[in-house]
C-alpha cells in the first residue's frame, strides 16, 4: 500500500520565489515546509495498493488539459487545520477541470476521495496556532506544464515525497 496524491509540483524558478514569501512568516510561528516539499495538492487519494495504483497511472495517460499559469497573490490561514498557506485570487479555467478529471479516476475504481469545492492552496507552513500576519509580496507566476502522482511516506523526519509520475499537460 501506499499513501498517493496527485499535484502540481514547481519547477525551480517559482519554488524559490514562493519559498521567499514563505520565509517571510515570523520565526516560531508554526513549523515551515521545507523548499523541497513545497506543492500544490490537486486529489488526495489515501492509502492505494500496487494494482489500483498502476490503473490509475494508466487512466491519468489520458487526461488532456492545456498548459496554464497560476498566480499566487495572497498569504492566509486555517486554524482548524493550522495551516499558512499561499493562494490566488483568480482560479485559472483549466484548473476546476484537471481536478475533476483526476478525482473521476479514484471514483472509477472504487476509490472515495473528497468531492469538497477545490481551494488552490499551497502550504507553506504547518502547526500554525495563531494567526499570522498578512505576508506582503509581489503575485507569483506559475507556469503549469505537468502534473504528478506523489508518494508520500511518513519517517521520524516527518513526511517524504517521491514523485512516482509525471504527465504533461497537452491540449
Amino acid at each position: 500500500m501506499s499513501r498517493l496524491f496527485f499535484a502540481l509540483w514547481p519547477d525551480e524558478a517559482s519554488r524559490s520565489l514562493l519559498a521567499e514569501v514563505a520565509e517571510k512568516l515570523p520565526a516560531g510561528l508554526g513549523k515551515h515546509v521545507p523548499v523541497q516539499k513545497l506543492h500544490l495538492t490537486l486529489v488526495f487519494l489515501g492509502q492505494v495498493d500496487d494494482t489500483v495504483r498502476d490503473g490509475l497511472i494508466e487512466d491519468a495517460n489520458a487526461i488532456a488539459v492545456p498548459p496554464f499559469a497560476i498566480e499566487f497573490t495572497h498569504s492566509g490561514w486555517w486554524p482548524r487545520a493550522e495551516v499558512a498557506w499561499l493562494a490566488p485570487d483568480h482560479i485559472p479555467a483549466e484548473l476546476p477541470p484537471l481536478v475533476q478529471r483526476l478525482q473521476d479516476l479514484p471514483w472509477a475504481r472504487q476509490i472515495e476521495v473528497d468531492r469538497r469545492p477545490y481551494a488552490p492552496h499551497l502550504t507553506v507552513a504547518r502547526k500554525v496556532r495563531r494567526r499570522p500576519p498578512a505576508l506582503p509580496f509581489q503575485p507569483i507566476r506559475w507556469e503549469i506544464r505537468e502534473f504528478c502522482l506523489v508518494e508520500s511516506t511518513t519517517g521520524q523526519a516527518g513526511s517524504e515525497y517521491r514523485i512516482l509520475r509525471r504527465w504533461a499537460l497537452k491540449s
